[in-house]
């Protein structure tokens, strides 16, 4: 009988240890603020991927989370909530057929606006290494400035 009730006043505590353990990693996560300026148009949104590898980055794995925002001229905002501290990078691009998809022209140079975390000005797209920032346990804010494609 003692054992019986050693154990059903172990799980309780169990439980407690497991809810706290979970509450303190919720603790670690921070929201990122992404804002992106020199949108010119009001067609569509802005499409924007949060990557956490470089698998992502390069389109072999989902990104870590996805983002959209109505178009509006001049700059847009969008935050992701909850984002454990790390390695990100951002690509982003202005979806103006609702495809989810960047329009690209010939040679694959963007039709529309387009963008990387860190702001890179490279031909193609830059490495995960090159457009990585690292978010920490407090808020974060990202800027991103759209170049505009063809």
């Amino acid at each position: 009988m003692a054992i019986e009730v050693a154990r059903f006043l172990r799980k309780p505590v169990v439980l407690a240890g497991a809810l706290t353990g979970m509450l303190c990693m919720s603790a670690h996560a921070s929201n990122l603020i992404v804002t992106v300026d020199g949108v010119r148009s009001t067609n569509g949104t802005i499409h924007i991927d949060l990557n956490n590898s470089e698998a992502s980055w390069k389109n072999k794995a989902p990104p870590f989370a996805t983002g959209t925002v109505k178009a509006a001229p001049g700059a847009v905002t969008y935050t992701f909530n909850n984002v454990t501290p790390g390695l990100y990078s951002i690509d982003v691009f202005q979806d103006t057929d609702g495809s989810g998809k960047m329009q690209t022209g010939m040679f694959g140079k963007p039709r529309g606006g387009y963008g990387f975390s860190n702001n890179l000005t490279l031909m193609g797209k830059p490495s995960f290494d090159q457009a990585n920032f690292q978010v920490t346990d407090q808020d974060t804010s990202v800027l991103i400035h759209l170049k505009n494609g063809a």
